[in-house]
Order: structure tokens, then sequence, then C-alpha cells
């Protein structure tokens, strides 16, 4: 999986559409390009691949999806090491998915296939308010979305 800086991860299970995006939100961005030496794959490898479980990193902010053909790929947090305080310590994703990720074994023999997949990116502002003026900054982040059909 591409190393994206996870916010993973709108992900649509179960073939939901999100609230928000139409299908040509889906196409690719053609002002999007990985950072030279990015690890990773691009996600349209998944498209039409079965995905048959996915699982939690109860020690790191992993997620690995495990296909039906045997490979297994995993969405991981850009720049994370456990040694250092502040980087994210864990995966962000809709409430579908988290719902299922609470339920260990609801994400077993899942028999979805990826119907679509890509990377996006995201802008928001970070703020804090620890002294006496405001101070705020622009976080971007990068994030993988699939949408999977039952």
């Amino acid at each position: 999986m591409p190393s994206p800086q996870p916010s993973a991860n709108a992900t649509q299970p179960r073939g939901r559409a999100s609230a928000g995006p139409s299908a040509a939100r889906w196409t690719k961005d053609p002002n999007f390009s990985r950072p030279d030496g990015a690890l990773g794959v691009d996600p349209s490898e998944m498209v039409g691949k079965v995905l048959k479980s996915i699982r939690r990193s109860p020690a790191h902010p992993t997620l690995t999806l495990h296909f039906a053909d045997r490979t297994a790929y995993q969405v991981r947090t850009d720049g994370y090491n456990p040694a250092h305080p502040g980087v994210p310590k864990q995966l962000e994703s809709n409430m579908d998915l988290e719902t299922l990720l609470a339920s260990e074994r609801a994400l077993e023999d899942l028999n979805w296939t990826v119907s679509r997949a890509r990377i996006f990116k995201m802008s928001d502002k970070g703020f804090s308010q620890l002294d006496k003026r405001e101070t705020s900054w622009h976080l971007d982040h990068t994030a993988l979305a699939f949408q999977c059909e039952e």
C-alpha cells in the first residue's frame, strides 16, 4: 500500500457510496504524485481483487488487507516511529469501518470485491491555544479510499 499519512482512510465497505463524493471524484487527480522514494503500490492494483479479511495491528497504526489471491497490503502511517511522540498512533477511518474493526470477528471471510481504490489529498488547519495568542498551521494529509461490493 502506499504510505499514506493516514488519515487512512476514508474507506467505503459494503458498496456504500460516501455522503459527498460523486463517481467523478474517484478518477485520478492529474496533479497528485507520490514523493520520490515513496513506498507502496498504486491502489488501483487492488481493484477486482476479493478482500477476505482486514486486520488492525494491536501495536502499530497499521491495517492489513488480505485478499483471496493470497496477497496482502498494509496501510501504514507515513513517518510513524513508536520511539517518537507526537506522530499519530492510529489510523483514522470512517464510522462504518471503525464499527467493523471494533468487532474483530466481523472482518473475517468478507468476500468483498474491491470496485474502486485511490489515494487523495486532504487539507485542514491545526490550532493551539497554549499561549495567550492562538497559533494555527496548515496540515496536509494523504489518504486511501476504497469501495467494496459484496
